[in-house]
Protein backbone atom coordinates (compact mmCIF):
# COMPACT_ATOMS: atom_id res chain seq x y z
CA UNK A 1 0.00 0.00 0.00
CA UNK A 2 1.31 3.44 -0.95
CA UNK A 3 -0.19 6.64 0.46
CA UNK A 4 0.80 10.03 -0.97
CA UNK A 5 0.17 12.47 1.86
CA UNK A 6 -0.43 16.19 2.26
CA UNK A 7 0.10 18.54 5.21
CA UNK A 8 -0.45 22.00 3.71
CA UNK A 9 -3.40 22.56 6.08
CA UNK A 10 -4.23 21.20 9.51
CA UNK A 11 -7.19 19.38 7.98
CA UNK A 12 -4.98 17.69 5.38
CA UNK A 13 -2.63 16.54 8.12
CA UNK A 14 -5.55 15.17 10.16
CA UNK A 15 -6.82 13.25 7.14
CA UNK A 16 -3.36 11.81 6.48
CA UNK A 17 -3.19 10.42 10.01
CA UNK A 18 -6.72 9.07 9.73
CA UNK A 19 -6.01 7.35 6.42
CA UNK A 20 -2.78 5.78 7.70
CA UNK A 21 -4.61 4.26 10.65
CA UNK A 22 -7.46 3.07 8.41
CA UNK A 23 -5.09 1.38 5.94
CA UNK A 24 -3.14 -0.35 8.70
CA UNK A 25 -6.31 -1.51 10.45
CA UNK A 26 -7.75 -3.01 7.26
CA UNK A 27 -4.46 -4.48 6.03
CA UNK A 28 -2.44 -5.46 9.12
CA UNK A 29 0.13 -7.55 7.24
CA UNK A 30 0.67 -5.39 4.15
CA UNK A 31 3.70 -3.18 3.46
CA UNK A 32 2.59 0.41 4.15
CA UNK A 33 4.64 3.11 2.41
CA UNK A 34 3.80 6.77 3.06
CA UNK A 35 5.41 9.59 1.12
CA UNK A 36 4.86 13.31 0.72
CA UNK A 37 4.43 16.39 2.90
CA UNK A 38 3.08 14.71 6.01
CA UNK A 39 6.24 12.61 6.36
CA UNK A 40 8.23 15.85 6.49
CA UNK A 41 6.09 17.01 9.42
CA UNK A 42 6.19 14.00 11.76
CA UNK A 43 8.91 12.17 13.63
CA UNK A 44 10.21 8.69 12.91
CA UNK A 45 8.67 7.54 16.18
CA UNK A 46 5.25 8.91 15.21
CA UNK A 47 5.35 7.10 11.87
CA UNK A 48 6.32 3.84 13.53
CA UNK A 49 3.62 4.11 16.21
CA UNK A 50 0.94 4.31 13.52
CA UNK A 51 2.22 1.26 11.68
CA UNK A 52 4.04 2.92 8.78
CA UNK A 53 6.71 0.56 7.44
CA UNK A 54 8.49 3.05 5.18
CA UNK A 55 8.28 6.84 5.07
CA UNK A 56 9.75 8.98 2.30
CA UNK A 57 9.96 12.76 2.44
CA UNK A 58 9.27 14.95 -0.59
CA UNK A 59 11.77 14.58 -3.40
CA UNK A 60 12.07 10.82 -2.88
CA UNK A 61 8.83 9.43 -4.32
CA UNK A 62 10.77 7.97 -7.24
CA UNK A 63 12.21 5.39 -4.81
CA UNK A 64 8.82 3.78 -4.14
CA UNK A 65 8.89 1.16 -6.96
CA UNK A 66 12.38 -0.10 -6.14
CA UNK A 67 11.64 -0.17 -2.39
CA UNK A 68 8.52 -2.24 -2.97
CA UNK A 69 10.49 -4.56 -5.26
CA UNK A 70 13.18 -4.99 -2.57
CA UNK A 71 10.48 -5.78 -0.01
CA UNK A 72 9.01 -8.45 -2.29
CA UNK A 73 12.49 -9.99 -2.57
CA UNK A 74 12.63 -10.17 1.22
CA UNK A 75 15.16 -7.39 1.82
CA UNK A 76 15.01 -5.30 4.98
CA UNK A 77 14.11 -1.65 4.38
CA UNK A 78 15.02 1.44 6.34
CA UNK A 79 11.99 2.84 8.19
CA UNK A 80 12.34 6.46 7.02
CA UNK A 81 14.16 8.11 4.11
CA UNK A 82 14.87 11.77 4.81
CA UNK A 83 18.01 12.54 2.79
CA UNK A 84 16.26 14.63 0.16
CA UNK A 85 18.48 15.64 -2.72
CA UNK A 86 18.44 18.87 -4.72
CA UNK A 87 17.60 17.25 -8.06
CA UNK A 88 14.20 16.71 -9.65
CA UNK A 89 12.16 13.81 -8.27
CA UNK A 90 12.10 11.74 -11.45
CA UNK A 91 8.45 10.68 -11.67
CA UNK A 92 6.74 10.37 -15.04
CA UNK A 93 3.76 8.85 -16.83
CA UNK A 94 4.18 6.16 -19.46
CA UNK A 95 0.52 6.55 -20.42
CA UNK A 96 -2.39 8.70 -19.25
CA UNK A 97 -4.34 7.48 -16.26
CA UNK A 98 -7.51 8.85 -17.87
CA UNK A 99 -8.73 8.62 -21.46
CA UNK A 100 -9.02 12.38 -21.79
CA UNK A 101 -6.18 14.30 -20.17
CA UNK A 102 -2.79 13.95 -18.54
CA UNK A 103 -1.40 16.03 -15.68
CA UNK A 104 2.30 16.72 -16.10
CA UNK A 105 4.18 18.16 -13.14
CA UNK A 106 6.96 20.50 -14.24
CA UNK A 107 7.89 22.38 -11.05
CA UNK A 108 8.01 21.77 -7.29
CA UNK A 109 8.78 23.74 -4.15
CA UNK A 110 8.63 27.48 -3.55
CA UNK A 111 11.15 30.16 -2.62
CA UNK A 112 8.77 33.05 -1.96
CA UNK A 113 7.74 32.56 1.68
CA UNK A 114 4.19 33.89 2.08
CA UNK A 115 3.64 34.37 5.80
CA UNK A 116 0.85 31.78 6.04
CA UNK A 117 2.40 29.04 3.93
CA UNK A 118 4.31 25.97 5.13
CA UNK A 119 5.12 24.72 1.61
CA UNK A 120 8.71 26.06 1.48
CA UNK A 121 9.51 24.01 4.58
CA UNK A 122 7.73 20.90 3.33
CA UNK A 123 8.73 21.00 -0.33
CA UNK A 124 11.95 22.99 -0.19
CA UNK A 125 13.04 25.75 -2.58
CA UNK A 126 11.73 26.02 -6.12
CA UNK A 127 13.02 23.38 -8.52
CA UNK A 128 12.14 22.79 -12.17
CA UNK A 129 11.92 19.65 -14.25
CA UNK A 130 14.34 19.27 -17.17
CA UNK A 131 12.87 20.82 -20.31
CA UNK A 132 13.39 17.77 -22.50
CA UNK A 133 11.83 15.44 -19.92
CA UNK A 134 8.61 17.44 -20.01
CA UNK A 135 8.40 17.23 -23.79
CA UNK A 136 9.20 13.50 -23.74
CA UNK A 137 6.40 12.78 -21.25
CA UNK A 138 3.98 14.91 -23.25
CA UNK A 139 4.74 12.89 -26.39
CA UNK A 140 4.25 9.60 -24.51
CA UNK A 141 0.87 10.49 -23.04
CA UNK A 142 -0.36 11.97 -26.31
CA UNK A 143 0.78 8.89 -28.23
CA UNK A 144 -1.13 6.80 -25.67
CA UNK A 145 -4.40 8.58 -26.35
CA UNK A 146 -4.64 11.77 -24.28
CA UNK A 147 -5.78 14.90 -26.12
CA UNK A 148 -5.25 17.34 -23.28
CA UNK A 149 -2.21 18.14 -21.14
CA UNK A 150 -2.41 20.08 -17.87
CA UNK A 151 0.85 21.59 -16.61
CA UNK A 152 1.09 21.62 -12.82
CA UNK A 153 3.50 22.76 -10.13
CA UNK A 154 3.56 24.21 -6.63
CA UNK A 155 4.64 27.52 -8.18
CA UNK A 156 4.10 26.83 -11.89
CA UNK A 157 5.08 30.30 -13.04
CA UNK A 158 8.50 29.89 -11.45
CA UNK A 159 9.44 27.21 -14.01
CA UNK A 160 12.97 27.78 -15.32
CA UNK A 161 15.29 25.16 -16.73
CA UNK A 162 18.69 26.47 -17.83
CA UNK A 163 17.21 29.79 -18.88
CA UNK A 164 14.07 28.34 -20.49
CA UNK A 165 10.93 29.57 -18.74
CA UNK A 166 7.24 28.67 -18.81
CA UNK A 167 6.62 30.69 -21.97
CA UNK A 168 9.38 28.73 -23.74
CA UNK A 169 7.83 25.48 -22.51
CA UNK A 170 4.40 26.46 -23.86
CA UNK A 171 5.91 27.33 -27.24
CA UNK A 172 7.62 23.94 -27.43
CA UNK A 173 4.56 21.99 -26.30
CA UNK A 174 2.43 23.78 -28.87
CA UNK A 175 4.52 22.10 -31.56
CA UNK A 176 4.13 18.55 -30.19
CA UNK A 177 2.04 16.40 -32.52
CA UNK A 178 -1.32 15.31 -31.16
CA UNK A 179 -1.76 18.05 -28.55
CA UNK A 180 -5.27 19.41 -28.98
CA UNK A 181 -5.67 21.09 -25.60
CA UNK A 182 -3.22 22.65 -23.15
CA UNK A 183 -4.13 23.95 -19.70
CA UNK A 184 -2.39 25.25 -16.60
CA UNK A 185 -3.11 24.20 -13.05
CA UNK A 186 -2.76 27.21 -10.76
CA UNK A 187 -0.44 30.12 -11.53
CA UNK A 188 0.36 33.05 -9.23
CA UNK A 189 -0.49 36.60 -10.37
CA UNK A 190 3.12 37.78 -10.08
CA UNK A 191 4.09 35.10 -12.62
CA UNK A 192 1.71 36.11 -15.42
CA UNK A 193 3.68 38.61 -17.48
CA UNK A 194 3.11 40.14 -20.89
CA UNK A 195 5.35 37.66 -22.73
CA UNK A 196 3.64 34.61 -21.24
CA UNK A 197 0.21 35.98 -22.14
CA UNK A 198 1.36 36.67 -25.71
CA UNK A 199 2.72 33.13 -26.05
CA UNK A 200 -0.52 31.68 -24.67
CA UNK A 201 -2.47 33.81 -27.14
CA UNK A 202 -0.40 32.44 -30.03
CA UNK A 203 -0.72 28.80 -28.87
CA UNK A 204 -3.70 27.30 -30.66
CA UNK A 205 -3.94 24.47 -28.13
CA UNK A 206 -4.17 26.69 -25.04
CA UNK A 207 -7.63 26.68 -23.50
CA UNK A 208 -8.97 30.07 -22.43
CA UNK A 209 -8.94 29.51 -18.67
CA UNK A 210 -6.50 30.70 -16.00
CA UNK A 211 -6.69 29.88 -12.31
CA UNK A 212 -4.95 32.81 -10.61
CA UNK A 213 -5.17 32.93 -6.78
CA UNK A 214 -6.20 36.28 -5.30
CA UNK A 215 -6.23 35.25 -1.59
CA UNK A 216 -7.40 38.73 -0.57
CA UNK A 217 -8.43 41.94 -2.28
CA UNK A 218 -7.37 44.16 0.60
CA UNK A 219 -3.94 45.77 0.27
CA UNK A 220 -3.12 45.67 4.00
CA UNK A 221 -4.00 41.98 4.26
CA UNK A 222 -2.00 41.23 1.13
CA UNK A 223 1.01 42.99 2.66
CA UNK A 224 0.72 40.90 5.84
CA UNK A 225 0.45 37.80 3.68
CA UNK A 226 3.62 38.77 1.83
CA UNK A 227 1.91 38.43 -1.55
CA UNK A 228 3.70 41.29 -3.29
CA UNK A 229 0.76 42.82 -5.17
CA UNK A 230 -2.31 44.97 -4.53
CA UNK A 231 -5.96 44.44 -5.29
CA UNK A 232 -5.75 46.93 -8.15
CA UNK A 233 -2.82 44.97 -9.60
CA UNK A 234 -4.98 41.86 -9.76
CA UNK A 235 -7.75 43.72 -11.58
CA UNK A 236 -5.22 45.18 -14.02
CA UNK A 237 -3.84 41.68 -14.68
CA UNK A 238 -7.34 40.38 -15.41
CA UNK A 239 -7.95 43.23 -17.86
CA UNK A 240 -4.58 42.68 -19.55
CA UNK A 241 -5.15 38.92 -19.84
CA UNK A 242 -8.55 39.44 -21.49
CA UNK A 243 -7.14 42.02 -23.87
CA UNK A 244 -4.76 39.35 -25.17
CA UNK A 245 -6.68 36.09 -24.69
CA UNK A 246 -10.15 37.44 -25.41
CA UNK A 247 -13.22 38.51 -23.44
CA UNK A 248 -14.31 34.87 -23.03
CA UNK A 249 -11.27 34.09 -20.87
CA UNK A 250 -12.47 32.30 -17.73
CA UNK A 251 -10.61 33.56 -14.68
CA UNK A 252 -10.99 31.45 -11.54
CA UNK A 253 -9.38 32.11 -8.18
CA UNK A 254 -8.57 30.98 -4.64
CA UNK A 255 -9.68 33.29 -1.82
CA UNK A 256 -8.58 32.94 1.80
CA UNK A 257 -10.84 34.24 4.56
CA UNK A 258 -10.05 34.75 8.20
CA UNK A 259 -6.41 35.74 7.80
CA UNK A 260 -5.08 37.80 10.74
CA UNK A 261 -6.09 41.43 10.30
CA UNK A 262 -9.00 40.77 7.97
CA UNK A 263 -11.83 42.98 9.24
CA UNK A 264 -15.22 43.59 7.63
CA UNK A 265 -13.86 46.38 5.43
CA UNK A 266 -11.02 44.20 4.17
CA UNK A 267 -13.43 41.39 3.35
CA UNK A 268 -15.72 43.76 1.43
CA UNK A 269 -12.72 44.93 -0.59
CA UNK A 270 -12.07 41.31 -1.54
CA UNK A 271 -15.62 40.96 -2.83
CA UNK A 272 -15.18 44.17 -4.81
CA UNK A 273 -11.96 42.97 -6.45
CA UNK A 274 -13.55 39.65 -7.40
CA UNK A 275 -16.36 41.59 -9.08
CA UNK A 276 -14.06 44.09 -10.82
CA UNK A 277 -11.86 41.26 -12.13
CA UNK A 278 -14.95 39.33 -13.32
CA UNK A 279 -13.81 36.13 -11.61
CA UNK A 280 -16.05 33.28 -12.72
CA UNK A 281 -15.25 30.42 -10.34
CA UNK A 282 -14.24 31.06 -6.72
CA UNK A 283 -12.57 28.55 -4.42
CA UNK A 284 -12.96 29.97 -0.90
CA UNK A 285 -11.23 28.47 2.12
CA UNK A 286 -10.45 29.54 5.67
CA UNK A 287 -6.99 30.39 6.90
CA UNK A 288 -5.30 27.40 8.52
CA UNK A 289 -2.54 28.46 10.96
CA UNK A 290 0.54 26.29 10.46
CA UNK A 291 3.26 25.99 13.11
CA UNK A 292 6.56 27.30 11.79
CA UNK A 293 5.06 30.10 9.70
CA UNK A 294 5.32 33.83 10.63
CA UNK A 295 1.53 34.25 10.83
CA UNK A 296 0.96 31.28 13.15
CA UNK A 297 0.51 33.28 16.38
CA UNK A 298 -1.12 36.36 14.89
CA UNK A 299 -4.60 37.20 16.15
CA UNK A 300 -7.30 36.22 13.68
CA UNK A 301 -11.08 36.73 13.29
CA UNK A 302 -13.54 34.71 15.36
CA UNK A 303 -14.66 31.35 13.88
CA UNK A 304 -18.30 32.42 13.46
CA UNK A 305 -17.18 35.51 11.51
CA UNK A 306 -15.04 33.32 9.26
CA UNK A 307 -17.94 30.93 8.62
CA UNK A 308 -20.22 33.82 7.68
CA UNK A 309 -17.64 35.16 5.23
CA UNK A 310 -17.14 31.73 3.71
CA UNK A 311 -20.88 31.43 3.15
CA UNK A 312 -20.99 34.81 1.44
CA UNK A 313 -18.13 33.80 -0.84
CA UNK A 314 -19.85 30.52 -1.68
CA UNK A 315 -23.00 32.43 -2.64
CA UNK A 316 -21.01 34.92 -4.70
CA UNK A 317 -19.10 32.09 -6.38
CA UNK A 318 -22.31 30.31 -7.40
CA UNK A 319 -23.72 33.54 -8.81
CA UNK A 320 -20.56 34.47 -10.70
CA UNK A 321 -20.12 30.98 -12.20
CA UNK A 322 -23.74 30.93 -13.35
CA UNK A 323 -23.28 34.37 -14.91
CA UNK A 324 -20.15 33.27 -16.77
CA UNK A 325 -21.64 29.97 -17.97
CA UNK A 326 -24.82 31.67 -19.18
CA UNK A 327 -22.95 33.70 -21.77
CA UNK A 328 -22.39 30.49 -23.74
CA UNK A 329 -26.05 29.49 -23.98
CA UNK A 330 -26.96 29.43 -27.66
CA UNK A 331 -23.30 29.62 -28.78
CA UNK A 332 -21.21 26.87 -30.35
CA UNK A 333 -18.63 25.46 -27.92
CA UNK A 334 -16.10 22.62 -28.12
CA UNK A 335 -16.14 19.97 -25.42
CA UNK A 336 -13.79 17.12 -24.55
CA UNK A 337 -15.98 14.09 -23.71
CA UNK A 338 -14.92 12.82 -20.27
CA UNK A 339 -17.76 10.61 -19.04
CA UNK A 340 -20.58 8.75 -20.77
CA UNK A 341 -23.42 6.99 -18.96
CA UNK A 342 -26.87 5.90 -20.15
CA UNK A 343 -26.90 8.13 -23.18
CA UNK A 344 -25.59 11.24 -21.41
CA UNK A 345 -22.08 12.67 -21.47
CA UNK A 346 -20.23 15.51 -19.84
CA UNK A 347 -17.00 17.35 -20.38
CA UNK A 348 -15.39 20.76 -20.22
CA UNK A 349 -15.49 23.64 -22.66
CA UNK A 350 -12.35 25.54 -23.61
CA UNK A 351 -13.17 27.97 -20.80
CA UNK A 352 -13.47 25.22 -18.15
CA UNK A 353 -17.25 25.15 -17.91
CA UNK A 354 -18.88 21.74 -17.51
CA UNK A 355 -21.43 20.66 -20.12
CA UNK A 356 -23.91 17.75 -19.98
CA UNK A 357 -25.47 16.54 -23.21
CA UNK A 358 -27.08 13.53 -24.95
CA UNK A 359 -24.39 11.34 -26.48
CA UNK A 360 -23.77 7.72 -27.46
CA UNK A 361 -20.21 7.89 -28.77
CA UNK A 362 -16.77 7.12 -27.31
CA UNK A 363 -14.85 8.85 -24.57
CA UNK A 364 -11.87 11.03 -25.30
CA UNK A 365 -13.07 12.92 -28.35
CA UNK A 366 -13.62 16.63 -28.87
CA UNK A 367 -17.09 17.56 -30.10
CA UNK A 368 -18.85 20.77 -31.01
CA UNK A 369 -22.30 21.55 -29.63
CA UNK A 370 -24.68 24.35 -28.67
CA UNK A 371 -25.83 24.57 -25.03
CA UNK A 372 -29.51 25.35 -24.59
CA UNK A 373 -29.46 26.35 -20.90
CA UNK A 374 -27.28 26.83 -17.83
CA UNK A 375 -28.16 25.20 -14.53
CA UNK A 376 -26.06 26.08 -11.49
CA UNK A 377 -23.04 26.94 -13.61
CA UNK A 378 -23.29 23.76 -15.71
CA UNK A 379 -24.29 24.06 -19.36
CA UNK A 380 -26.85 21.59 -20.66
CA UNK A 381 -27.95 20.55 -24.14
CA UNK A 382 -31.53 19.55 -24.89
CA UNK A 383 -32.49 16.54 -26.97
CA UNK A 384 -31.53 17.03 -30.60
CA UNK A 385 -29.22 19.96 -29.89
CA UNK A 386 -26.03 17.91 -30.18
CA UNK A 387 -24.42 18.14 -33.62
CA UNK A 388 -21.03 16.45 -34.28
CA UNK A 389 -18.54 18.40 -36.33
CA UNK A 390 -16.14 16.48 -38.57
CA UNK A 391 -13.31 18.99 -38.22
CA UNK A 392 -13.61 18.99 -34.42
CA UNK A 393 -13.70 15.24 -33.86
CA UNK A 394 -10.40 13.69 -32.81
CA UNK A 395 -10.86 9.95 -32.16
CA UNK A 396 -8.42 8.13 -29.94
Amino acid sequence: MVLVSCAVTAEAERKARQEVRRLRRRNPDALLVVCGCWVDRVSDEDLSSMGVDVGLVNGMKHLVPQLVERHVRGERLEPVYRERGSSWDSLSLLRPTRHTRAFIKVQDGCSRGCTYCIIPKLRGPSISRPFGDVLDEARRVLDSGALEVVLTGVHLGDYNWEGLDLADLVEALGKVAGLKRLRFGSIEPFSVGERLLRVLGDCGAFMRHLHIPLQSGDDSVLRRMGRGYRGDDYVALADRARSILGDDLHLSSDVMVGFPGEDDEAFEKTLTVLDRASVGRIHPFSYSPRPGTPAFNWERPAPDVVRARLNRLLELGASRLESFASRFVGRRVTVLVERVSEGLADGLTEGFVRVRFPYHGPLGVVVELTPTASMGGTLVVGEGAFVPSDDLLYPL
